[in-house]
């Protein structure tokens, strides 16, 4: 029996991002990005909250309606942005942009607090406004940032990489409330700087993601797949997938049978013995 390693979910995610740094720079670059605008999107849902609770008077009610708007907005905005993007033939890649161009908007009217007594995430329909303006952002970006990483990775390669992706994900969502929490350890009046941190992390990523080479990218996949094809070939020979498929197939059978867990034909199939009763 071959020796699973303790350490072999970790290693070969190593390798997946090593491989996708030397072979795929466009789509590591995009990783990347993403990893910024994904924390600025959850940094914005924590901050929401906790600004509207200490800086908008808003109620457990209030908190409550706010938090059942983001859900609500984002399958609005998502039909939304998805027909917009049909309407006008707009990319995916580009889609991406405005979308942090438009969220990073609400970076700025928070921002507005310091010049303004008045707006600026003061009022509690400023509160419901966050709400609101966050879903319809959210349910769009995370469509088409998937769609766009779809055409930045080999083909049937597809669960390695969406993988990554969803690690990139969930693993930035610690930075955003630990910078959060080192900014309201000086006091809730700084609490306002972390919109500064939040503009950086939706605004930062549009410029790469803007430039990202397409038609590099599908370059890439190609020599990516060509290399593949031929550490298989050496490994295997010409053997084609099919071959490949039906001689893991017998050796699985050959296996369990030899452990008792399939048995011979002769035993389990009763038209394959004669008999020999007149």
């Amino acid at each position: 029996q071959e020796d699973v390693h303790p350490w072999g979910g970790l290693i070969a995610f190593g390798r997946t991002i090593y491989s996708t740094y030397n072979e795929l720079p466009v789509t590591f670059v995009f990783i990347l990005s993403y990893f910024a605008y994904s924390d600025g999107f959850s940094t914005i849902a924590g901050l929401g909250l906790l600004f509207a609770r200490l800086n908008m008077c808003a109620d457990t009610t209030a908190l409550f309606i706010v938090a059942i708007e983001a859900p609500l907005f984002a399958a609005i905005g998502n039909y939304l942005f998805l027909w917009l993007s049909r309407r006008y033939e707009v990319p995916n890649k580009k889609m991406v942009v405005y979308i942090l161009c438009f969220i990073s908007l609400l970076t700025f009217w928070g921002l507005l607090g310091f010049v303004s007594g008045t707006i600026g995430f003061r009022n509690l329909w400023e509160a419901y406004l966050l709400g609101a303006w966050f879903g319809l952002c959210l349910g769009a970006v995370q469509n088409f940032s998937r769609t766009l990483f779809l055409e930045l990775i080999p083909p049937s390669h597809e669960s390695e990489y969406f993988a990554l992706y969803e690690l990139t994900d969930k693993g930035s969502s610690w930075l955003g409330p630990l910078v959060v929490a080192g900014i309201a350890q000086a006091g809730v009046g700084y609490l306002r700087f972390a919109f500064l941190y939040i503009m950086l992390m939706t605004l930062g990523p549009c410029y790469f993601v803007w430039t990202l080479d397409l038609e590099r990218a599908a370059a890439d996949i190609s020599r990516f797949e060509y290399a593949r094809a031929q550490t298989t070939k050496a490994k295997y020979g010409d053997a084609s997938p099919r071959d490949l498929e039906d001689k893991c197939d017998s050796a699985v059978v050959g296996k369990l049978g030899q452990e008792g867990v399939i048995a011979t034909t002769s035993e389990t199939d009763p038209l394959s013995s004669k008999n020999t009763e007149d």
